[in-house]
């Protein structure tokens, strides 16, 4: 696995907030529940690996590394906590967590993805989704969505659980646009807690 990149949500963690950061993780997931009172919280994921997988061979790949094939479009199949593969076309998956970094391009086409990820999290998240999503998210279904966050295309997936959360992908050229974006909000709602 190669070294990790810069996420490209840092620098405005870093321009927006003063705080030491504390360190997301690979599980994203688990985060929620560590924050049940929180208005907003960010949790920058940039780093854990996604790969897309495409091309006839695809379903072989997955097979052979002893993963799941989902059959319905878009329904992501857990790995473990925080990893995930979803259909996101006929030949084509995309796999998140630590499993994505297995895939070489001789077993099949395998594109690593560059994505800016946030896992937005809090009692405020259907408030912040009603003002920058372009359709309505039902948060307690575990769905990929690719539409459009702050005009921006982007894919967004809810992470049921006690606390509201989902997590967001977009472009990393528009990660500063995004995150300004987002940290505006949060200082509407009141200050929100950061963690990279």
């Amino acid at each position: 696995m190669s070294a990790l990149r810069t996420s490209p949500f840092a620098p405005l963690f870093q321009r927006h907030y003063t705080g030491a950061p504390r360190d997301g993780g690979t599980d994203a997931a688990a985060h929620g529940a560590s924050a049940p009172n929180d208005e907003l919280a960010f949790v920058d994921v940039s780093n854990v690996p996604r790969t897309t997988l495409k091309g006839k061979t695809s379903t072989d790949a997955l097979s052979e590394s002893g993963f799941p094939v989902p059959e319905q479009w878009f329904i992501p199949v857990e790995l473990d906590a925080g990893s995930f593969v979803a259909r996101t076309g006929r030949t084509e998956f995309w796999v998140e967590g630590a499993a994505a970094s297995g895939f070489s391009r001789t077993s099949c086409l395998a594109y690593p993805r560059e994505d800016g990820s946030l896992l937005v999290v809090g009692k405020r998240v259907p408030e912040l989704l009603a003002e920058l999503v372009a359709i309505p998210l039902d948060l307690a279904e575990r769905r990929l969505h690719l539409t459009e966050f702050a005009r921006v295309s982007a894919a967004l997936l809810p992470r049921p659980g006690a606390v509201p959360a989902v997590q967001l992908w977009v472009d990393p050229t528009y990660a500063t646009y995004v995150g300004d974006v987002l940290f505006g909000i949060a200082r509407e709602f009141g200050e929100a807690e950061v963690t990279t």
